[in-house]
Order: structure tokens, then sequence, then C-alpha cells
């Protein structure tokens, strides 16, 4: 990520204070929940950016966006492309502005309050949206505390997603919703330093995996009917089973219980969703390498199976 932020991110901002604006005579802009993000839908550097973070967490493409980008912690780039737009302005409104950019601002101003859409309307528009109208083009502080209210206001939109669908139980998310309500980069992406292991251990958390409740998602199977096929339960083949519910993997689950139960007193008294909740969210690095490794495990025994059958 660092690598990212050094050398693709400049190249992918490069002029974006100018081509970076918002269309103020849009549909979009006049909706009663209209947010930044919304003008910014399907940004072509803000696609790459999602790529390269499904690529650096080993997922793939149909990973959902919102996922990966609170996995990572990482806020799109139209974030940054706010606060260049800004700072730019303040450049171009400032005694030391070269003169053909000077008179290119004032045309720029003239036109706005003309009524006539251009650069300086959008530049209004976000400042407006984020009530800064009476803002001074001098204040150096105006462009990051632009950028802080963009990230806040984004992580509101992403909180919000995630407790419909934790508290719905609905879409890719839902299992997701239930151990991420944080938006912050996961501890286990530093502490597990096996790339399979970790890669794994992602893509069951984000739903991301090839357990029945993902696949029977693309054939229009009903959930009731997406039952594990390593066990004779009955059940869906969900997080929950896979992790803590299904015999076929007792042998390795019962040392790994007795682990999480050496960690944790009260572990056996918890439900088997509140242990799920429990495992995936815990802070401590030992249970989050253990973790990791019972279910890289598990997939690896689930794989051999399924191999074998067919």
């Amino acid at each position: 990520m660092h690598l990212f932020d050094h050398t693709i991110k400049p190249v992918l901002l490069y002029a974006c204070e100018i081509w970076g604006t918002i269309n103020t005579d849009s549909c979009i802009v006049k909706k009663d929940n209209y947010s930044l993000d919304m003008s910014f839908n399907n940004l072509p550097c803000d696609k790459l950016h999602l790529k390269a973070l499904k690529y650096i967490l080993g997922v793939n493409k149909k990973a959902t966006n919102d996922a990966v980008l609170g996995e990572t912690g990482r806020h799109p780039l139209y974030i940054d492309i706010l606060r260049h737009s800004v700072k730019y302005y303040q450049r171009l409104s400032g005694p030391d502005c070269p003169h053909l950019l000077s008179l290119a601002f004032k045309e720029s101003c003239q036109l706005h309050e003309h009524g006539k859409t251009s650069w300086m309307s959008s530049i209004y528009f976000v400042m407006d949206h984020m009530n800064l109208t009476n803002f001074c083009s001098e204040n150096k502080n105006i462009p990051h505390i632009v950028k802080s209210r963009a990230i806040n206001s984004f992580k509101s939109n992403w909180l919000n997603r995630m407790t419909v669908c934790g508290e719905q139980q609905v879409g890719k998310l839902r299992t997701y919703a239930l151990v991420k309500n944080i938006f912050e980069s996961e501890q286990y992406l530093h502490v597990i330093r096996d790339s399979n292991v970790r890669s794994c251990y992602t893509k069951f958390r984000i739903s991301a995996h090839r357990l029945e409740i993902e696949c029977g998602r693309y054939k229009n199977i009903p959930i009731s009917e997406r039952l594990c096929k390593m066990c004779n339960l009955g059940k869906t083949e969900d997080e929950i089973h896979f992790m803590l519910e299904c015999p076929k993997y007792d042998t390795i689950r019962s040392i790994y219980l007795q682990q999480c139960a050496d960690l944790c007193k009260n572990f056996a008294t918890l439900n088997c969703k509140d242990q799920f909740i429990f495992l995936l969210s815990n802070e401590n690095e030992k249970l989050i390498e253990t973790t990791a490794s019972y279910i890289w495990q598990c997939f690896n025994l689930r794989l051999q199976h399924l191999n074998n059958v067919n």
C-alpha cells in the first residue's frame, strides 16, 4: 500500500484539481439523500485503486468494494481529489498566481456568477455541501478540513450500510457486518505473515469464498437450499456452520476451541453466533493467528473432500 501511495497514486491523481470536478447540473446532486461519493461513482482512478487493494488482499474481482475498503481502512481517492481542488483554488485566488492562470480563474468565476456551470461551480458546491460557505480563501487549513469532513461523511455512509446489512441480514455483507463496525485497517493484515493463510482468512471474513451460501447466490438457489455437502445435518453452509458446527471439521475444531477457551474463560458459555463474532473481531494476535490457521486448514480439508467426491 505504501508503494501504491508513492508511485501509482500520484500518477492517477495528476492534474485532478482540474478534471476532478462535480457536475452541478446533474440530477444526482439534487437528490435528497445525496452524498459526494455519488458524483464520483465509477471514477477510473478509484476502480484501479480497488483493483490494487483486491490484489493485495488476494481476493477476486467480485469481492464487495465496501468490505475491501473496510478491511484495509482505505478511503476512496475522490476525497484526495477534493482536497487538491480546494488547495488549487487557494493558489489561484492568491496574489502569487501566474497571470494566465489568474485570467482563467476570473473567467471561471464570472461564468459561475452568470449562472453558467464552470470549474468554480464545483468548488462552491463542495464548500456549500460541507457547510464552509463563508470560508476564508487564505486559511491554509481549509483543504485539510475538507478532506477530514469528506472522510467522516464517507465513514458515516459506510457504517450505515453495514448497519442495514447486519440488522436485516441481507446481501453479501450480512456476515461481515456482524464482525465489522469500525472503519479501520484490520490488525490481522500485519499479524499473519503467510500470504496464503492471510488471503484465505480475508476471503472468509468478507464472504468471497466458495461455501454454498455464496456459490448458491450466483445460481439463484434459495438460501434454505444452499446445504452443506460436508455433513448430513441439512443446514445451510454459511460461515458460522462452517466454522463452528459442521462435524466434518470436529478433529481440527476440538484443538482450536480448546485454545480459544484458554484465552477466554467464558467462551464455552457463548452461543455459536456470539462465538463467531468474538473470534473474528478479537484483536489478540495469538488468537488471530490461531483462527486464521484453523480456517485455512478447514478449507483445505473441504477442498480435498470435494475433489475426492468428484
